[in-house]
């Protein structure tokens, strides 16, 4: 698979704040780890190690090249390298400009990788399938030492071999560069070669080598020259070789690898004898244990963090790594790992009871130099001003010792705590009560108070000469002379279980309890607690260092918080407590384990804590958190589970739906602590949290421009400032293109002008429709109910006209009357509904015209005469509906406005058209004033001529003044039949 690397290149972990392999230290105290590949690697395991400019450590071995992040490892052989890469991998070395050179059998011999892709090296000369080893020089000059070639330098694009003619062995193991620019050459069976120009200078036996066949050189800072070999170490100084073997402590004369750290330590790898450490002339044996299975170590290697890593012959890796804490157990010679109480002596020596007796720490070195002292466990240890020692037990009461002579106080109870007031009375904790002693005589101290019964777990001395002593169940006492004073920490706010005290400069009392840290001072207790960003609640010891950070033993670990920032968060002006908290030392938790431990600050401002895993030793002046940023390298990104090419900025295809980024932080100490968080630009609107996870996935995302950034936070929270990004863009698909886009834009705005058109319309329509409608109301209250009213008019005429000479008659047009106004009712019923009038039957506008020009006759109403020209045919409804209301508005004008004494209507059928005249001899009218009448609110004439439009009709009206009028209405043939 084909792996795509992103490679943040910065300075990784600068040596200032690493910390170095303390040559003070014992092998044992440092922390060891060890790893081995998944898939193994082949018999010989791993032959030699380096790590390139990104941060990665790299393994050459018998399978082939392999790759280390801290947590992972990559294998890249012939498979994944297109051939390149052979089944030994002998040797590599980073190049200035960022590649790796490592050289292999049965490949290509030299092979470069850069950028993430191998490549054969090429140049004039150069031998293949044999290469063993080489170096580029500081002039740029490639040194190659092959298996069976002797020596090739290539040097401004020429090529010169050194073999046996020239001197030098056609075997070669190795070639250093020293500061002088000689070149030296180790070989098999041939001894040393110095090259120095053309002169070359040979080494061997005779000049005072151990052993011919070598197999490492190193140069030390002063010129002193290291050589392994299979007789023992070499170190050649003005011309003279020393030679250390078994008999100098050397754990094998067989020696392999060679490495001088920052630190100044010596390490030589043997076979069959383990690591050594060589420092000011004494050897110390890394030797197989459970820990380290091999003896056998054929690769040394410094990373830039100060961690040395080891390779073993079984093929497992191996890293050794300082911290910050130094812990003394049963290897460094305590006779138990479990320690209750540590105390200093006047001469600077650390006492440690432990549950096997008390320990003596001095110069390094341990020892049990008084092993009566106690037979059960030790629980409290002091010396007092004379010098004289007092032991409590756990079960044998109270030693005191004078030059060996001693006394037992209290035999058969537990001793808890003990201290030594100013005057020289010593203080002691029974179960139950607390004693002082003075001048060898013993008291109950708190006679007749609670203190009498308490059991006391820490004890100490204000400035004022006043003891303080805690009680576990959460009482405090303050003992005053023979005045007891009691104060309850659950009344003031902070929670029982109390493990222990410590007073500091300004007056102020802490106290450890089991759930969290209590400050008492001026009468008023603090509490604070996990939620206030403690690490954790258990608070079983404390101590203060020189810088007024307070130091906090618990279960998990070790935490150190400043007391400035304690009272800051107690005002307010701090929003969490900056707590720095240390979880493992030497590859193990550092937690105390004990409820109520023991701790001690030393006169040199070491701090000592006792614990379940021995004794731990803090140095406050070089312990703080690590102030080096992580850098992160995105490993490989993966569009729906397959690996995107290594381009400047790939494209995604529009289908791709899952896109997943595995990244990791370079952290060769500690990587298990390292923390991520990444943002993607242009979907993310701010950064996600991973914690220690090394993957983000997205699905679906939509098309446009992204950039992936991620960063790395180390072990002590620091976070990188410069992240890592990879930059990709997605295809959109064809309808999210922007042509596609700007049809769709331009279709939506054409649909919405559509509709907007067609709503227009629709509203015009209407605004006609109701424009028409209300025409036709007027139209037809006009020529149903003014005409139906005038007929009623001209009826209660003639009733009035008959009302007194003729009661029958105006009684005959008051019917007449009553009858004509019901069916005006009905008509104007019928208008408003858009009914047709009740008058007209189907087929019949003849008719209804002689029933209306029956009604409007009565007295002084003008002669109407009616006539019927042509065969009557059948009217569409609509031409019956014009012809009887023009007929209609017609007469009633003619009787109405023009005062007419005589009318004549004719209705024509012809095969041509159909028409319908009204001739009346009344006053006329001119156009004009006919306008005016329009205008004045009479519509007769205008809506006579709207319903012959509305038919397809044609009117005619023709009118003089004084000269009668004529109304004359035809409708084509076609338009009007049935």
């Amino acid at each position: 698979m084909r792996t795509v690397r992103f490679v943040a290149l910065l300075a990784i972990l600068a040596a200032g704040t690493a910390h170095a392999l303390d040559p003070r230290k014992a092998l044992s105290q440092y922390g060891l780890e060890s790893w081995k590949p998944r898939r193994g690697v082949a018999n010989g395991g791993i032959l030699c190690i380096a790590q390139s400019s990104d941060g990665y450590l790299w393994m050459g071995t018998r399978r082939g090249l392999f790759r280390f992040n801290g947590v992972e490892f990559q294998l890249f052989d012939r498979a994944n390298s297109g051939g390149l890469i052979g089944w030994n991998v002998y040797h590599i070395e980073p190049r200035k400009d960022g590649s790796l050179l490592f050289s292999t059998e049965g490949g290509a011999g030299l092979v470069e990788l850069r950028n993430g892709k191998f490549s054969a090296y090429s140049g004039p000369g150069l031998p293949h399938l044999s290469i063993r080893v080489f170096h580029e020089g500081r002039d740029g000059t490639l040194w190659i030492g092959t298996t069976s070639s002797g020596l090739l330098r290539i040097s401004n694009g020429k090529a010169k071999t050194f073999a046996q003619p020239e001197g030098v062995g056609n075997n070669v193991k190795a070639i250093a560069e020293a500061h002088d620019g000689s070149v030296w050459i180790a070989t098999y069976g041939d001894g040393i070669s110095r090259i120095q120009g053309e002169r070359v200078t040979r080494y061997g036996t005779r000049q005072g080598l151990p052993s011919n066949d070598v197999r490492a050189i190193l140069e030390d800072p002063d010129g002193t020259l290291w050589f392994s070999t299979l007789a023992g170490l070499a170190h050649l100084r003005d011309g003279k070789f020393k030679v250390y073997s078994r008999n100098d402590g050397l754990s094998h004369d067989r020696v392999f690898p060679l490495l001088r750290d920052r630190a100044g330590n010596l390490w030589i790898g043997t076979e069959g004898g383990g690591l050594n450490r060589l420092m000011d002339g004494h050897f110390a044996v890394l030797a197989p244990t459970e820990s380290l299975r091999s003896d056998e170590i054929r690769a040394v290697f410094e990373d830039r963090e100060r961690n040395l890593w080891f390779g073993g012959a079984e093929g497992t890796l191996y890293r050794l790594k300082d911290e910050k804490f130094t812990v003394f157990t049963r290897q460094e010679g305590l006779s138990s790992d479990l320690i209750r109480t540590v105390f200093e002596d006047r001469a600077g020596g650390i006492w440690i009871g432990t549950a096997n007796g008390v320990d003596e720490l001095r110069d390094g070195r341990v020892s049990s130099p008084h092993t009566g002292w106690a037979t059960r466990a030790v629980t409290t240890f002091i010396q007092d001003h004379t010098g004289d020692f007092w032991i409590g037990t756990l079960g044998d009461g109270l030693r005191w010792d004078h030059s060996g002579l001693g006394r037992v106080f209290f035999p058969g109870q537990r001793i808890t705590v003990l201290l030594e007031d100013r005057n020289g009375t010593v203080w002691a904790g029974l179960t139950p009560g607390l004693v002082r002693i003075r001048d060898g005589r013993a008291e109950r101290a708190g006679t007749g108070t609670p203190l009498e019964a308490a059991r006391i777990v820490a004890l100490t001395e204000d400035a004022q000469g006043t003891v303080w002593a805690a009680e576990g169940t959460g009482a405090l006492y303050r003992i005053d002379g023979v005045k007891t004073e009691t104060y309850s920490l659950p009344s003031g706010g902070c929670p029982a279980g109390v493990t222990s005290l410590h007073l500091d400069s300004a007056g102020a009392l802490w106290i450890g309890t089991s759930e969290g840290l209590c400050r008492f001072q001026a009468g008023a207790f603090q509490h604070f607690s996990i939620d206030d960003g403690l690490a954790e609640n258990q608070v079983n010891s404390i101590l203060e260092d020189d810088r007024e950070f307070l130091w906090l033993s618990g279960y998990e670990g070790f935490s150190r918080v400043p007391k400035a920032a304690l009272s800051a968060y107690r005002r307010g002006t701090s929003q969490r407590l900056p707590v720095w908290f240390l979880e493992r030392a030497n590859g193990r938790p550092t937690s105390s384990g004990l409820q109520r431990s023991s701790a001690l600050k030393a006169h040199d401002g070491r701090l000592w804590f006792a614990s379940l895993r021995g004794l731990i030793m803090l140095d406050p002046s070089t312990a703080h958190p690590d102030s080096t940023p992580i850098p992160t390298v995105i490993e490989q990104v993966l569009a729906d589970r397959s690996p995107l090419a290594a381009t400047l900025q790939p494209k995604l295809a529009a289908g791709v739906r899952d896109l997943e980024f595995r990244f990791v932080g370079i952290s060769l100490g500690d990587p298990a602590s390292v923390k991520f968080k990444y943002q993607l630009e242009g979907y993310d609107t701010g950064w996600t949290d991973a914690g220690t996870r090394r993957e983000a996935f997205y699905t679906n995302l939509p098309s446009g421009p992204y950039r992936f950034r991620v960063l790395a936070a180390n072990g002590d929270g620091l976070w990188n400032e410069s992240a890592t990004t990879f930059s990709f863009e997605k295809d959109a698909h064809f309808y999210q293109t922007w042509w596609m886009r700007l049809i769709l834009a331009a279709f939506l705005a054409t649909a919405g002008y559509l509709a907007y058109r067609a709503r227009v319309s629709g509203l015009s329509a209407r605004y006609e429709a109701v424009l028409s409608e209300r025409n036709r109301i007027a139209r037809e209250l006009h020529d149903t109910v003014e005409q139906g009213l005038t007929g009623v008019m001209l009826q209660l005429d003639t009733v009035a006209a008959h009302w007194s000479n003729s009661p029958g008659r105006a009684r005959h047009g008051l019917d007449l009357a009553r009858n004509m106004a019901r069916h005006c009712m009905g008509e104007a019923r019928a208008a408003v509904r858009d009914l047709r009038s009740a008058s007209l039957d189907p087929g019949d506008a003849v008719k209804a015209l002689r029933q209306m020009v029956v009604e409007f006759g009565a007295a002084g109403a003008p002669e109407i005469h009616v006539e019927v020209l042509g065969e009557q045919c059948p009217l569409t409804r609509n031409v019956e509906m014009t012809l009887l209301r023009i007929g209609q508005e017609a007469l009633t004008n003619a009787i109405k406005h023009a005062h007419a004494t005589r009318i004549d209507l004719e209705v024509r059928f012809a095969p041509s058209d159909v028409g319908l005249r009204v001739r009346d001899d009344g006053v006329g009218f001119s156009s004009e004033s006919s306008l005016v009448t329009a205008l004045s609110g009479h519509f007769g004439l205008l809506g006579m001529r709207e319903r012959a439009n509305k038919v397809g009709g044609k009117l005619v009206i023709e009118s003089t003044q004084g000269g009668g009028t004529t109304i004359d209405f035809q409708i084509p043939q076609g338009a009007h039949r049935a």
